[in-house]
């Protein structure tokens, strides 16, 4: 019982802090500029948790994942709005003209085979629908990369491999779950927040959300303001 008690005060705590960086952004502004600010810091608190948990309390296994493996990269991840900003600005500041077009095509062609589409019907074709931001080996928006893709990782490269030439999204990946809960924390506590001051908080599959983020002419301020800018 005491322990359950402990892992539960914890879990307030994390989701209380994100909360507070949300809020705390918001009373200095309701910009442009502090919406991204606010999507970096918590990109930032939870990478910096994880370094402090693991400096102080080290690993047993260390972690499979290294630059150049992409076997979780087909998963099609479901985006927050404020991670999409994220993201967004980052393609805007960081690719060329050419990348752009090529990021759209990869969109345009994701959607075609996946939008409206049953789990089961994306499972089939699970090995021809890559993340629209993996390029040549590599996620191309690292430095601003979905919560939830900072959170994954594995201690067993062979077990990735097995998965993805299975065809077999759903098959166990060993891991540490404190990674997973951070960052799940973290994007909870920064949800409500958005949802109290009248922000967008539902999530989309990455292909719809940033189509919806590149075809929109003022994306960050119109969720500022309120309005639903990714839809279904």
């Amino acid at each position: 019982m005491a322990a359950n008690k402990g892992r539960s005060d914890h879990t307030d705590y994390l989701f209380i802090a994100a909360k507070n960086i949300a809020i705390k952004t918001f009373q200095e502004g309701m910009t442009a500029n502090n919406a991204l600010k606010l999507a970096s810091e918590a990109f930032w608190f939870g990478n910096h948790l994880i370094e402090h948990f693991e400096t102080t309390e080290p690993v047993s296994e260390p972690l499979a994942c290294k630059a150049g493996c992409y076997y979780c990269c087909f998963y099609q991840v479901l985006l927050p709005p404020l991670e999409t900003l994220l993201i967004g600005n980052y393609v805007e500041t960081t690719y060329t003209e050419q990348a752009k077009q090529d990021l759209m095509r990869r969109i345009e062609r994701t959607l075609q085979l996946t939008d409206a589409k049953s789990v089961q019907e994306r499972m089939a074709i699970w090995h021809d629908t890559p993340c629209i931001f993996l390029s040549n080996g590599r996620c191309s928006v690292y430095d601003a990369r979905p919560l939830i893709c900072a959170a994954w990782h594995s201690l067993d490269f062979n077990q990735c491999k097995e998965a993805f030439e299975s065809n077999n999204p759903w098959a166990g990946i060993d891991g540490y779950p404190y990674r997973y809960h951070i960052f799940q924390t973290i994007r909870a506590g920064l949800r409500e927040a958005c949802t109290n001051v009248g922000c967008q908080t539902d999530s989309l599959a990455i292909a719809k959300a940033m189509k919806q983020y590149l075809t929109h002419e003022h994306p960050i301020e119109a969720w500022i303001e309120g309005d639903k800018v990714f839809k279904y």
